[in-house]
């Protein structure tokens, strides 16, 4: 939308006196009503998955501001998800049994998908945390910062 600013001046005078113009008055309020609303800013509504990014973003704010090795921060973020990951499906498990909406057939089922899944994300947490033995072994942590790491990952 392109709004005029002559359009907002007021009609030029002669003598005093405002002369006529064309626009009808109403034509003036839709404009200075739609200027007004321009100027109130802008707004902007991020996704959800932008929420949950600058959600995880603030969680990892810690690992961040640490002195440890960058391989050691992202191991420490990836045991972060999959524990973030681990919680939503056992919730998800939670509700499936306690949902009386569903015959029994269909939950059992159901239930049995997700156990799979919370199994397949716990052998990720395990060889998540077994990666991240390595990564302190390999760099040769000095003690304050195994420490550090250990306590991050148990956040």
């Amino acid at each position: 939308m392109r709004i005029d600013p002559s359009a907002l001046m007021p009609a030029p005078q002669e003598n005093g006196r405002a002369q006529q113009t064309d626009e009808p008055e109403t034509d003036r309020g839709v404009l200075q009503e739609q200027i007004r609303a321009a100027q109130s800013g802008i707004r902007v509504s991020l996704s959800a998955l932008g929420k949950a990014k600058a959600s995880q973003s603030q969680k990892n704010e810690d690992i961040d501001k640490s002195e440890l090795p960058d391989t050691v921060k992202g191991q420490l973020k990836t045991i972060r998800r999959i524990r973030a990951e681990i919680a939503e499906t056992q919730e998800e498990l939670r509700a499936l049994a306690a949902d009386p909406r569903l015959d029994p057939q269909a939950r059992a089922e159901r239930m049995a998908a997700k156990q799979s899944e919370l199994n397949a994300l716990s052998s990720a947490l395990a060889t998540a945390n077994g990666g991240l033995m390595k990564a302190m072994k390999e760099l040769k942590l000095d003690s304050g910062q195994m420490q550090t790491a250990m306590a991050l990952s148990m956040k």
